[in-house]
């Protein structure tokens, strides 16, 4: 558990990285914080978790360029924003599966470039705002509920479950 601390729970600042996250939870991390920073750097990083529960930060799971995550069984609550991935100087790829985004201002939201995030079994509700396509692509498997945020928004691309 890590909670309370006064920037980003965990940041990645280093190009190159591998990250693999296991059943932990980070919460609280004040100073307009992230639960989980990635991204903008000039070589590729890559996210592994399975099994994180992010609870009241600025931003859960803020990913940018040079981004591949494979992100599993989440419960992303309380946020000012859920799941964000930004593509602005270099590609952004999120693979959200069995996740909870509930709870939230928005629950996941594309930034600049052209990010894509891929949704498979997950639901995303209670949020004011579901989906929010800033730009890049949000696909889904067709296997997800989105419903009950104050806007639920629409995937803007979809994929056949193999």
């Amino acid at each position: 558990m890590i909670y309370g601390t006064t920037t980003s729970c965990v940041g990645l600042i280093s190009a190159g990285t591998q990250l693999s996250i296991l059943n932990s939870v980070f919460r609280e991390c004040g100073g307009g914080g992230q639960g989980l920073a990635a991204g903008s750097v000039p070589s590729q990083q890559t996210i592994d978790v399975d099994g994180l529960v992010i609870q009241n930060t600025s931003t859960g799971l803020s990913l940018g360029s040079n981004v591949s995550a494979t992100l599993r069984n989440l419960d992303v609550q309380g946020n000012i924003l859920g799941v964000f991935a930004d593509a602005s100087s270099a590609p952004c790829t999120v693979s959200l599966h069995n996740s909870k985004i509930s709870h939230n201002f928005i629950g996941v939201e594309t930034g600049g470039g052209t990010p894509t995030i891929r949704l498979d079994n997950d639901i995303i509700t209670v949020n004011n705002t579901g989906l929010q396509l800033g730009g890049g692509t949000i696909v889904s498997f067709g296997n997800n509920v989105i419903s009950f945020n104050g806007l639920d928004g629409s995937p803007n691309g979809s994929a056949a479950l193999r």
